[in-house]
């Protein structure tokens, strides 16, 4: 019985660790899309500034 509760406890601390992993990752992915649009803004801004000049 000692095992048994050992391995389900063993099984929970993965169960955990792969459930914040999953959320760190969503997180980082969420927050390199945040990053890529304000480039694309900045780059389109850059863009219509120099296309006013013609």
């Amino acid at each position: 019985m000692e095992n048994a509760s050992k391995a389900i406890i063993i099984a929970g601390g993965i169960l955990i660790s792969l459930i914040l992993i999953s959320i760190l990752l969503f997180s980082f992915n969420n927050t390199s899309r945040l990053v890529g649009m304000q480039d694309n803004d900045a780059v389109s801004k850059e863009i219509l500034a120099f296309n006013k000049r013609f």
